[in-house]
């Protein structure tokens, strides 16, 4: 993979993000069930974890940095099932790893909140299952447009390299 595939699966990693966090936006407003930005600021200005970098950055950055992984592992074999698959391992990872990190809990559920700091507290949605349908969801999507935006650029690119395909 080169310099400018690396570029090229980036940008469409950036804009994958981008359209997931619109529906994430819209499902937001329309069931308020997650909060955006509170629970994830809250939680890594508390952990003193890149503090100072702002949430969507860093979901920017981690947006553009998978559908590169995407692209170097699957290169002209990427499709949308292969991102979605890709949405769902980061989902998995978020419920079982980084979720319990950041205080969310295994899947959300979170356990006895007397046990909770401050900030944690904060942080407790109105019902674990809003959570994990939510971020699903918002993973698929992503998954879905970064395996759909990449498979359109590598074909583009086959056709302009070889237009009598």
């Amino acid at each position: 993979m080169d310099f400018v595939e690396m570029v090229k699966a980036a940008l469409c990693g950036l804009a994958s993000i981008f359209i997931a966090f619109i529906f994430f936006v819209i499902y937001a407003d329309i069931i308020e069930v997650v909060p955006f930005y509170v629970p994830a600021a809250t939680t890594v200005h508390h952990r003193d974890i890149m503090v100072g970098v702002d949430v969507s950055t860093i979901l920017m950055v981690f947006g553009a940095f998978w559908s590169i992984i995407l692209v170097a592992l699957f290169k002209d074999k990427v499709s949308p099932l292969k991102g979605v698959y890709l949405g769902l391992a980061l989902w998995l990872f978020l419920m079982v790893v980084y979720g319990p990190f950041l205080g969310w809990g295994f899947f959300g559920f979170h356990g006895a909140e007397a046990s909770l700091t401050e900030a944690q507290k904060l942080m407790v949605f109105e019902s674990p299952w809003g959570y994990m349908f939510a971020t699903f969801g918002i993973h698929v999507i992503y998954g879905l447009f970064a395996g759909l935006l990449n498979k359109h650029v590598l074909d583009l690119d086959k056709f302009k390299s070889n237009p009598t395909l």
